[in-house]
């Protein structure tokens, strides 16, 4: 009787290491294929994961208008996506056709009524701009600064547009007037290693902040808006 019972054991345990095998080769194969294709790993999971072709994006609120915009940045140019604050239809269209945008940024100017996109490319950044009640979109170029990360606001007691760029050697500022005029740019810091920039306008005190993601941590450069001398310090070690 212990021959039959280790005979039938035996007979168990061959079925379970093939079945074990034949669901090994098939997991394999899977794998094989999932490579071959190219695909994702996480699109295994899922067949409606592709990969996006959006870069980078910004956004703000339009409140005369009460519009929502998102600004998306693809190898075509940058695209904007607008709707109302209640609701309905959604709008996406091409803004310029810039080529190789690595990063954005953009704010609405409501002295004027003026939305204006920011985009950092190979040869400079370029400003995209247009009024909220429509009309023609203007693209141009503001700076030959080659920059990895940018950022800009509005400063309305003086009227002004800053866009900062963040480069290798420091962070770099293009300001000028809302109402035109000469575009000034020149170094605010000489920080190296910038890889990330954020900036906002303090209308409390009348100053401007730009803070710098670097190796060492991260650093806020700021003066007042009417001019005078700028202060760079690290505000943490992260």
């Amino acid at each position: 009787m212990s021959g039959i019972r280790n005979a039938k054991s035996t007979r168990r345990s061959g079925r379970r290491s093939i079945r074990g095998l034949v669901l090994l080769a098939g997991l394999l194969g899977g794998v094989a294929a999932l490579a071959a294709s190219g695909a994702p790993a996480y699109a295994a999971s899922s067949g409606t994961v592709t990969a996006g072709q959006v870069t980078t994006i910004s956004s703000f609120y339009d409140p005369s208008a009460g519009q929502l915009h998102v600004f998306s940045a693809t190898a075509a140019g940058v695209y904007e996506t607008y709707w109302s604050d209640n609701g309905g239809t959604k709008t996406t269209g091409l803004i310029n056709n810039l080529s190789g945008v690595t990063a954005i940024s953009s704010f609405y100017d409501p002295a004027i009524g003026q939305l204006h996109v920011f985009s950092a490319t190979a040869s400079g950044v370029y400003e995209t701009y247009w009024s909220d009640n429509g009309g023609t979109k203007t693209t141009s170029r503001i700076n030959k600064t080659v920059a990895c990360e940018i950022s800009s606001f509005y400063d309305p007691p003086v009227g002004q547009l800053h866009v900062f760029a963040a480069t290798q050697a420091g962070d770099r500022e293009t300001y000028w007037s809302d109402s035109g005029g000469a575009l000034t740019t020149g170094p605010i810091n000489n920080l190296s290693g910038v890889g990330a920039i954020s900036s906002f306008y303090d209308p409390i005190v009348g100053q401007l902040h730009v803070f710098s993601v670097t190796p060492a941590g991260v650093y806020e450069t700021y003066w007042s808006n009417s001019g005078g001398a700028k202060h760079t310090g690290l505000i943490n070690n992260l």
